[in-house]
């Protein structure tokens, strides 16, 4: 657990009598919004500052309609306190749905640009924050909009002072060492295993700094678009580029979300479905521009709800082990079933 210090604002009350009902609605704000050029700001809740108890942690969400469960559990470690949520497009959702779940105040950003990334308002907030959280939409615009700015240092920061950090979809995207920008548009697994060198492949790396997720490239909406087959096709270049020995891939479906705790242990929170842990240590065999991929000797391990994996020794409870390999572009499964 973590505290960091906060300025405290003070509010004068130069009225007697006033209830504590009418003291607690006036620091209240519904609503607020600001608009620039660079970015749109959306704040609800209490303006009055707080210094709360944190606890460092991550919240993976595979995309779809978020999870109450999960988001209390985000909310809850974050000491109830100000959230910021990210974003590259959209408004200001999450306000009021983390507002019910007890945050004193969200801060919703939409980011237009990099000055955004630049303005001494927004690292304030950021900087002040006891979460951020990023939502989904179009992963290229938070690498377009944040990497190498001073945004990005705060948010590194912010999570070495010990606060939970979370994102969905391209937020999730985003999260890891290794990156997929979609900076040329999505790809499919079909696109992947035929030519892992296709021109809409663009690979990042170290664009945020969060040591557990290390190593890491993750995907979301998994079976619901049949992600398997470029997500090793992701790992295959990573290794083939020489970038790291060992790659490990996380794959949550709509729905998933994996709760990661200051120990790196992780809950899964699903209903139907499930979050895929991957592991690769061998490069591939095959993989070159214009010729299907071969790729043997990739772990995965398999979690329903409830399931718990522990990420610095990779390995779970409650969940099912096999192994996947790619040959000549078609996916093969141990358990014959690929999902």
């Amino acid at each position: 657990m973590t505290v960091f210090s906060k300025t405290i604002r003070t509010a004068v009350i130069g009225f007697i009598g006033l209830s504590s009902c009418q003291l607690f609605h006036s620091s209240l704000s519904h609503g607020k919004t600001n608009i620039t050029e660079s970015y749109s700001l959306y704040f609800s809740g209490s303006e009055s500052d707080v210094t709360r108890v944190t606890s460092q942690s991550f919240l993976l969400v595979g995309g779809g309609d978020d999870r109450d469960d999960a988001m209390q559990w985000f909310v809850d470690r974050s000491g109830k306190g100000d959230i910021v949520v990210l974003r590259g497009s959209g408004d200001s959702g999450y306000n009021d749905w983390l507002i019910e779940k007890g945050a004193n105040s969200v801060t919703s950003i939409v980011l237009k640009s990099r000055d955004a990334s630049h303005d001494p308002d927004i690292l304030n907030r950021v900087r002040k924050s006891e979460a951020l959280f990023f939502a989904g939409g179009d992963q290229s615009n938070y690498l377009q909009y944040i990497k190498g700015t001073s945004l990005a240092q705060e948010i590194n920061a912010a999570s070495q002072r010990g606060i939970p950090i979370g994102g969905t979809s391209a937020g999730l995207a985003i999260l890891g060492q290794f990156i997929f920008p979609a900076t040329h548009g999505t790809i499919t697994s079909q696109q992947v295993l035929k030519n892992p060198y296709d021109s809409a492949l663009l690979l990042e790396r170290d664009f945020l700094n969060f040591p557990v997720l290390k190593g890491i490239i993750t995907d979301s909406h998994f079976v619901s678009r049949d992600r398997m087959g470029r997500l090793l096709g992701f790992m295959a270049r990573i290794l083939h580029d020489d970038w790291t020995d060992k790659v490990r891939g996380i794959g949550l479906d709509d729905q998933v979300a994996l709760a990661i705790d200051q120990n790196a242990k992780a809950t899964v929170f699903a209903d139907d479905g499930k979050a895929y842990m991957l592991q690769a240590t061998a490069k591939p065999e095959i993989c070159r521009e214009q010729l299907a991929l071969t790729f043997r000797n990739v772990e995965i391990y398999g979690m329903s709800g409830g399931s718990t994996f522990d990420l610095k020794s990779w390995s779970g409870t409650g969940g099912a082990h096999y192994n996947i390999e790619v040959q000549s572009g078609v996916l093969i499964s141990s358990q014959q079933l690929i999902y």
